[in-house]
């Protein structure tokens, strides 16, 4: 595969680099390496030694060889998060995830005596594997009260509802796979797909995607790699008309807005577009930063990831003794960050594919509230400085954040949206807060759902926490 490439950052928010979108111009480049610029010339990536190339190259691309592919592939994992979606469809989605990924199954489907949809996801699963060479997989259900339990029993309670089970959510799915993901210690780096794509061509190029942001940036210790898809047809009477995504045109151009007004935010150029995958279904990251982030629930979860990074990031900056309980949350509660001051470094990698993504029609409820939840996160956790002092001091003040909200309701309520402010996420700590090492005892022995597929091993975390 390679992709467009640009020497700097579009965004620069104290350690985190936010890259404006890169798109794939060729899927298949065999032994190709590195970066090539317009005169042929080709280098191993040293993010370190790149002063050399040609910054102002606007026909650099970046290539990734197809043995560099591989390996990252088998030390991926990817969550397949779904609901009642049709069986065949979800094997399709899970067929086109090359055979050397992990893939976890977070099913939410229906389950009762006379039509337990899970199990029909579970038996069409095994006999993909089989069929697939004896390939790895696990499944589990989000409702499994063994899982609500572990999460309960590790001091993380906003994850379960009042039955004592993990809550009908998305993010809170993606969440237990993350955790299930953390008890394959030879997994590097952990991804998501949605299970109602129809086109399973796209999901082998997203995979690839993830793998060439992750060796691109190989240097950095956490990469965050999110796809714009190349187009979103939607099928009218027969045919494709061209589309874009509803709710990602309206929070993507929110982000924007946001990285416009953000004091101390940095720029290379015009960062009016930066922001293109707000509402990224497909995205991945290393098992680092998946352990690190705070994960909101329900479909805040995946704008919110962009919020929790530029907290982190400023958090790490103005903290002198570590980043601890900035991440207060609108709930009252306060979730634990772990970077020490200075150490904060990550990456965020926009890559647009070439196929199409196609999926089955929405309805407007569903993409009102996907539009209010991702507006909700940038509403209530925007970024600052986490005392007074170091507001005034770097300029930071109330100014931004009261223009920023004031535009934003007075854009829902001519918009329909809504004359009150947007819901708040609903957010979990981060996994390596927790003690890992319980929540992975307890799954294994009360998680009746769980199944273990092919040549796969799960190991309890050794320590306390998700940092060894």
């Amino acid at each position: 595969m390679r992709v467009d490439y640009f020497f700097e950052p579009c965004v620069k928010y104290y350690g985190l680099a936010i890259q404006r979108v890169q798109k794939v111009v060729e899927l298949g480049v065999g032994t190709a390496d590195g970066l090539n610029l317009t005169e042929g010339s080709s280098i191993h990536v040293n993010l370190n030694t790149r002063g050399s190339a040609r910054a102002d190259d606007p026909r650099a691309t970046f290539a990734i060889p197809f043995d560099a592919s591989r390996d990252i592939e088998s030390k991926m994992v990817i969550i397949v998060p779904t609901k009642n979606e049709p069986v065949d469809r979800l094997i399709s989605v899970i067929g086109g995830i090359p055979s050397s990924v992990l893939v976890i199954l977070i099913s939410n489907s229906s389950r009762t005596s006379g039509d337990d949809k899970y199990k029909q996801e579970v038996d069409a699963l095994r006999e993909h594997c089989l069929k697939a060479g004896n390939r790895p997989a696990l499944a589990i259900h989000q409702r499994d009260p063994g899982a609500g339990e572990a999460f309960e029993a590790v001091g993380a309670p906003e994850m379960t509802d009042g039955d004592h089970r993990i809550r009908n959510g998305k993010g809170e799915g993606m969440l237990l796979g993350v955790a299930l993901a953390a008890m394959c210690p030879e997994r590097q780096y952990v991804g998501f797909v949605d299970s109602d794509n129809i086109i399973p061509g796209a999901i082998d190029e997203y995979v690839r995607a993830y793998a060439l942001g992750f060796y691109m940036h190989r240097e950095e210790p956490d990469v965050m790699v999110r796809i714009k898809w190349g187009s979103k047809p939607k099928p009218v009477r027969n045919r494709l008309e061209p589309s874009d995504g509803r709710s990602s045109r309206i929070v993507n151009k929110w982000f924007n807005r946001m990285f416009s007004l953000l004091p101390n935010a940095s720029s290379a150029g015009n960062a009016a577009g930066l922001m293109q995958t707000g509402n990224a279904g497909e995205h991945a990251m290393t098992m680092s930063l998946a352990l690190k982030l705070n994960w909101a629930g329900g479909y805040a979860i995946e704008p919110y990831q962009i919020m929790c990074l530029l907290f982190m990031a400023v958090a790490s900056a103005y903290r002198p003794n570590g980043v601890n309980g900035v991440n207060g949350l609108a709930n009252g509660r306060s979730h634990r960050h772990t970077h020490q001051p200075g150490h904060f470094s990550a990456k965020v990698v926009q890559i647009e594919t070439t196929n199409p993504h196609i999926h089955r029609a929405t309805d407007d409820e569903h993409i009102r509230g996907m539009i209010l939840e991702g507006l909700g996160c940038m509403y209530h956790r925007l970024p600052s400085p986490p005392s007074a002092h170091s507001r005034a001091a770097n300029g930071h003040n109330a100014d931004f954040e009261t223009q920023f909200r004031s535009e934003m309701l007075a854009f829902m309520e001519q918009n329909d949206l809504g004359r009150t402010v947007p819901p708040a996420p609903r957010v979990s700590k981060s996994l390596e807060s927790l003690d890992l090492r319980k929540m992975h005892s307890i799954m294994l022995q009360s998680c009746r759902s769980l199944e273990v597929i092919g040549p796969c091993r799960l190991v309890p975390s050794r320590s306390q926490n998700g940092r060894a």
